[in-house]
């Protein structure tokens, strides 16, 4: 087997050879232009991306900043929780029902409560279920709602256990 060497000149002693073979104002405007070439360079592979990478992270702090800022004022809004309510699961349905206008029909379902709301409008029924959840131990364990032929009436069948 034959072993390929490849002699390369040493690169200083071509520049060193080429430098001297240049008039003075030949190495000037070489020198001017390396000078020049290096800015360049500089500019585009440093400073730019240094730059665009600084914008982004100004325009994400302003608008995390702002962010956080309407957190702050939802904040109180969001730690405040309307009152439990206590007592049989029944009652606490019927209250819940009387303060959304709605009128239901309350039968145990076993370890549950079966809840039936009919043409009830609709909004009054989330509003109803939500209250349930945010003010007792109560959940929605099952939820049928069928519409009625009166735009925005429902009739609801839930199954509610704590």
């Amino acid at each position: 087997m034959r072993r390929v060497v490849i002699v390369i000149a040493p690169w200083r002693a071509r520049l060193a050879l080429f430098w001297a073979g240049r008039s003075e104002r030949e190495r000037v405007l070489i020198a001017v232009f390396a000078a020049l070439l290096l800015a360049t360079a500089a500019v585009q592979l440093l400073f730019r991306p240094l730059l665009a990478a600084n914008l982004s992270a100004r325009n994400d702090i302003r608008a995390l900043d702002a962010l956080n800022a309407r957190l702050r004022a939802a904040g109180p809004a969001l730690g405040r929780q309307a009152p439990r309510r206590a007592g049989a699961p029944a009652e606490i349905i019927g209250a819940s029902a009387a303060a959304a206008g709605l009128t239901v029909q309350i039968a145990p379902a076993g370890a549950a409560q079966g809840v039936t709301a009919a043409d009830v409008p609709y909004d009054a029924l989330v509003r109803f279920l939500g209250d349930i959840e945010a003010t007792s131990g109560l959940r929605v364990r099952t939820l049928r709602v069928e519409r009625r032929p009166v735009p925005g009436l429902v009739t609801a069948t839930a199954e509610l256990a704590g």
